[in-house]
């Protein structure tokens, strides 16, 4: 019903924003040093998925800003970023 469509348009809003923003999900980072606490699984594991995920952040990390960089580059040779900035600019005096 109404409040089935609700609670998937809440959480889906929710998630999205977590995401867009750059934050993290609480359970992503407490479930594993649960399981470690609980000895469900030893250091090793916790710690080589941790790194897997550092290092998988990094690479994606690098990537955007090698895509900023790439869109900056081809901004500038068609003239873009002046003429964007100047568009930028000529809204936020409007206010």
């Amino acid at each position: 019903g109404a409040g089935q469509v609700l609670a998937v348009v809440a959480f889906s809003l929710g998630l999205i924003l977590v995401l867009v923003g750059g934050a993290e999900l609480f359970t992503g980072n407490t479930l594993m040093v649960v399981t470690w606490v609980e000895r469900e699984a030893g250091s090793g594991p916790v710690l080589r998925a941790l790194g897997w995920a550092y290092a998988t952040n990094l690479v994606g990390s690098l990537g955007v800003v090698a895509l900023a960089l790439a869109a900056a580059t081809v901004g500038n040779i068609i003239g873009g970023a002046v003429i964007g900035g100047a568009y930028w600019f000529a809204l936020l005096r409007k206010g």
